[in-house]
């Protein structure tokens, strides 16, 4: 799973974080305060049956956050 930054005008993308996953991502969802991304992830895809991944467990991962000084908007 990756996370990218928007980048000066929405014009291109900065990676930020690559976290390794064994499965496939189903679900993504921020905590309200940005702390936390809480990830679903699965032996096989939510929307069909076509491939599987046997390695792979049924889980749920929260990952914490943590900004930093380059994150923070300077006004």
């Amino acid at each position: 799973m990756r996370l990218w930054k928007c980048g000066d005008g929405f014009k291109n993308l900065i990676p930020k974080l690559s976290i390794p996953v064994v499965g496939f991502v189903n679900s993504i969802c921020f905590t309200p305060d940005g702390s936390h991304v809480i990830v679903g992830v699965g032996q096989e895809h939510r929307l069909g049956r076509w491939w599987r991944i046997k390695e792979a467990r049924n889980s749920i991962l929260v990952i914490p956050l943590v900004k930093s000084s380059e994150d923070v908007i300077k006004e």
